[in-house]
Formats: C-alpha cells, sequence, structure tokens
C-alpha cells in the first residue's frame, strides 16, 4: 500500500493494460477533484496499465476546488513527463515450485514447444525445483 503517515491524502487513478480505467480515488479530498483530474492526464496520454499516485501533504491554504484540480492535473502531468514510458508487452509470470528434478526436463519442453521464456530454476534440498 502507498501510505505515508504524515500525508493528508493520496489519491490515485489507475488504467489498465487495455486502456480501460480501473478506478480513482480522491482519499478525502472533494469529490472530482483529485482521481478523476489524473485519469483525464492519463487518458489524454493514452496511457495503459499503469497507476499513479500523488500524495499531498496539506500546508495551511486551503486551494478551493479549481486549485485543487489544477494542483493534481498539474502533478499527473509532471509525472507521465518524468516517466520512463515502454510499449506493453502481452505476457504473463508464472512461478511453478516443487518439481522433481526428473520431471523438470518435462518442464523445459514445455516451455519451448511454446515458445516460451523462463527466468531460471533453483532446486531445494530435496531436488524439488523451487522459486
Amino acid at each position: 500500500a502507498v501510505s505515508d503517515p504524515r500525508a493528508n491524502h493520496n489519491c490515485w487513478s489507475a488504467i489498465g493494460n487495455d486502456g480501460v480505467p480501473l478506478g480513482q480515488s480522491d482519499d478525502g479530498e472533494p469529490s472530482g477533484t483529485a482521481g478523476m483530474p489524473m485519469r483525464r492526464v492519463l487518458e489524454g496520454f493514452g496511457a495503459c496499465g499503469v497507476v499513479v499516485v500523488i500524495t499531498k501533504y496539506f500546508g495551511g491554504f486551503h486551494s478551493g476546488l479549481g486549485g485543487l484540480v489544477r494542483e493534481y492535473t498539474t502533478a499527473c502531468q509532471a509525472v507521465v513527463a518524468a516517466a520512463s514510458w515502454a510499449e506493453p508487452v502481452p505476457g504473463a509470470w508464472l512461478r511453478v515450485t516443487g518439481v522433481p528434478v526428473a520431471r523438470v526436463g518435462s518442464l523445459y519442453k514445455l516451455l519451448k514447444r511454446n515458445e516460451l521464456e523462463h527466468s531460471g530454476v533453483t532446486y531445494d534440498n530435496t531436488g524439488c525445483a523451487c522459486p
């Protein structure tokens, strides 16, 4: 979880891998002044597979509704501009454990036959594959 006990607000917006918004939160800010403006920035950029969290500390100044929208919009624009973006690559992570050493060869054949990559295999003291 993203949080700082000193923070007054941890507002966020999330866009799924397919570009569909997953949700947003104003985290105590007036409704529609934080998460939705962030969502508009992400949608306008064409972002997918991303979550942006903006943490705000209250400094004694009330921005008003328009000011909050501008603050969260500007902060999200800065995040989008500073981020290192890459094209999404379809795939999945799978962790397989407890495979007896005698069966690991079959696992490698399955990976090769389906043109899948693997990140490596280690073994525990019983000889079973483990993470």
